[in-house]
């Protein structure tokens, strides 16, 4: 089955042919499971352009059906777009003011980063595309992820720390999920983290961009393990990553920020990591 992954370079979001088996773990993020014979086609094609979705898109979310949704923050507004459509499906612009952070769930609630002007992070409903409620926030989530338990997990970039709210009970309580708002390099800080993923163990990986590395972090502890960094593994280079994904294989891919997107991927069981395209 050819899938293509997308990601984003400037005002052009790419498509990479790739040959894969799709596989569903009951998460909304698309995880694919490679066969051991795949290949990255080294030819992007442009699946949207400036004239789309304007100079500025933060955050590409493709889900398990191949919906994408970009965070046109310029534009103020959330698309969604079919894997073949050539223009967006739906619009949501009502009320956005630079929308960064982006997450689906599993039950088509759309999670918005509504904080950099607005201070708060919107719940948006995909049956009605209508706003149905909003949690106040003190600084903005440059990165949202939804785990299983429907916890909502926040990486305040400007903040230097990972918030995560529990939203099954209504009351939204935050609590501090890794760092501790002063930038570090210490297991127990973070420097303008990025991008997040939560597995299906709770561990929770952060792009730690002002510190090159990525960290992970057991549940319910504040001190994390740099499982990729510059210092552990001396064949690499990160220089502020801005991404993190964890296929179904195990294999972890970094989008590197200052590296020209490249993306590098890691085997979180050997240990190993390449660069598999740019």
């Amino acid at each position: 089955m050819k899938i293509r992954t997308k990601f984003v370079d400037n005002s052009i979001v790419w498509l990479m042919n790739l040959l894969l088996i799709k596989l569903s773990f009951g998460q909304s993020i698309n995880q694919p499971k490679l066969c051991a014979s795949a290949t990255w086609d080294p030819n992007g094609l442009t699946f949207a352009n400036i004239s789309a979705i304007g100079s500025f898109p933060s955050t590409v979310f493709v889900t398990v059906n191949n919906s994408v949704y970009i965070a046109a923050s310029n534009l103020n507004e959330i698309q969604m777009w079919s894997e073949s459509s050539a223009q967006p499906m739906k619009v949501i612009s009502n009320g956005l003011n630079s929308p960064t952070g982006l997450f689906v769930s599993d039950d088509g609630d759309i999670y918005v980063n509504n904080g950099l002007i607005n201070g708060r992070i919107d719940k948006w409903t995909s049956n009605t595309w209508s706003l149905v409620s909003t949690i106040k926030i003190s600084y903005a989530c440059c990165s949202l992820f939804v785990d299983k338990n429907k916890s909502l997990y926040c990486s305040m970039c400007n903040h230097h720390q990972v918030i995560k709210m529990l939203l099954t009970n209504g009351s939204n309580l935050t609590v501090v999920a890794a760092g501790n708002t002063t930038a570090g390099s210490a297991s127990n800080t973070l420097s303008s983290p990025q991008g997040i993923f939560v597995d299906s163990s709770f561990e929770l990986y952060v792009a730690d961009c002002g510190n090159d590395r990525i960290q992970v972090f057991k549940p319910g502890q504040l001190s994390g393990t740099t499982i990729v960094s510059n210092k552990t593994l001396g064949t690499i280079d990160l220089n502020c990553p801005q991404m993190v994904i964890i296929d179904a294989n195990g294999y972890l891919f970094i989008a590197d920020g200052n590296n020209n997107l490249e993306n590098k991927e890691y085997n979180t069981a050997t240990k190993n990591i390449s660069t598999k395209f740019y």
